[in-house]
């Protein structure tokens, strides 16, 4: 399912501004955003977390490919996942987000455990 423009307006807005982006764990809505342990690939230094929320900003901005799954926890609500360029072309960032109702939710940041091809 394609992503539309609306949807990805409100989530590179959101995660723009730390008024309406969280990254909070809860039992209900885990999350494992590892921002602070990953290397920017632009700066060749450490994300901060203003950064890597930019960055993810950035790169929906630029027409990154997202995919639409249902989550497991909470059942039934959509998550948008994407893949984003690392310092490590077989190892991408992989993002997951969700939309709550007037913010967006950082459920994933981290190296890709998948293997990945750059082709």
């Amino acid at each position: 399912m394609a992503v539309d423009d609306a949807i990805r307006r409100r989530l590179a807005s959101f995660a723009r501004s730390r008024h309406t982006r969280t990254r909070v764990f809860r039992p209900d809505r885990p999350c494992d955003w590892q921002a602070t342990a990953i290397t920017d690939p632009r700066s060749r230094e450490v994300f901060t977390e203003d950064g890597a929320w930019q960055y993810v900003a950035d790169a929906i901005e630029a027409g990154v490919e997202i995919e639409v799954i249902e989550l497991q926890q909470p059942p039934g609500k959509k998550g948008y996942v994407m893949n984003l360029a690392s310092t490590d072309p077989k190892r991408p960032i992989y993002v997951k987000l969700q939309l709550g109702g007037s913010n967006v939710i950082g459920r994933s940041f981290h190296y890709t455990t998948r293997p990945h091809e750059n082709t």
